[in-house]
């Protein structure tokens, strides 16, 4: 989250299945809700859509990991029409376990199909902090 002149909040829960001791599966959801002044007036959009993620952990800690978002938004650089827009990231991780199932990670994700015109994220990469359980 970030709250300010520009204010951005991102929740993003997604739910895994262990195929086996190596390797997870998992879908859930993407909602952004941002607001901010384009030069002339404040402006509200919401990003939202599906997304489905793949986890290979070859090593206790390592994780590299595959995801693909497919969310609808507001394309404000240009006024154009909403749209949805795809983002394919792949990336790599730490992972520490806590329990039996459970564990918290940190990771750096970069998206394949980034495009500066179209993507509303800024950058092509992104940096990830979660727990899981």
């Amino acid at each position: 989250a970030q709250f300010g002149s520009y204010t951005s909040v991102y929740v993003s829960p997604i739910a895994y299945y262990d195929v086996s001791d190596i390797f997870m599966v998992g879908v859930g959801g993407t909602y952004i809700y941002q607001k901010y002044n384009n030069g002339i007036e404040d402006r509200t959009t919401s990003i939202y859509g599906p997304r489905f993620a793949a986890i290979l952990k070859p090593f206790k800690s390592l994780m590299l990991s595959t995801e693909y978002e497919y969310n609808y938004y507001d394309y404000d650089k240009a006024y154009l029409e909403p749209k949805w827009h795809g983002s394919w990231f792949v990336g790599l991780g730490y992972g520490v376990p806590l329990g039996k199932k459970g564990g918290m990670f940190v990771s750096i994700s970069y998206d394949l199909m980034y495009d500066d015109t179209y993507s509303y994220n800024a950058s092509a990469w992104r940096p990830t902090v979660g727990v899981y359980f």
